[in-house]
């Protein structure tokens, strides 16, 4: 699929278990977090492990966006100064066709475009639900964590 290709809103309907999904993403994060600062937070591993823990960790959010890009991120817990604000972010990337999933810990996303799914949690393990989730197509054309080539800040 080539990014000309991509329109920039994408309204997808999935029938799909929501807590599930969620789960799923969280532990791809993990894996993706070679320092273990992630798996460290109180109550995240637990959650995890336990397919019926409807404790979602404090703090952490995670965000969606629609990605037809060829590069590639797969970022663990990183720290990162924006230099929009001149505070310290929390935030953990990673993308690959269709998808680009970010987490933030206790900080806001990088892009105000991006789609919050931390309302999955509230779902039972296992229930079946059709979700309805508009994405914007964000352009990743470089390594740098949260950055889209199509859209400001």
């Amino acid at each position: 699929m080539e990014n000309a290709d991509v329109d920039a809103v994408i309204r997808g309907e999935y029938q799909i278990k929501p807590l599930n999904v969620i789960k799923q993403i969280l532990m791809m994060f993990i894996s993706a977090d070679t320092s273990g600062e992630l798996r460290s937070h109180s109550g995240i591993v637990d959650y995890l492990l336990n397919k019926k823990s409807a404790n979602f960790p404090d703090k952490i959010k995670i965000y969606l966006y629609s990605n037809a890009s060829p590069t590639k991120r797969m970022f663990g817990y990183s720290r990162v100064l924006d230099v929009g604000d001149s505070k310290v972010k929390i935030w953990s990337e990673i993308n690959f066709q269709p998808f680009g999933y970010f987490l933030t810990y206790d900080s806001p996303p990088p892009n105000i475009y991006m789609t919050d799914i931390t309302g999955f949690k509230n779902f039972s393990y296992d229930e079946v639900k059709k979700v309805i989730v508009p994405t914007i197509y964000l352009k990743v054309t470089t390594p740098e964590l949260g950055y889209y080539e199509n859209v400001p800040r």
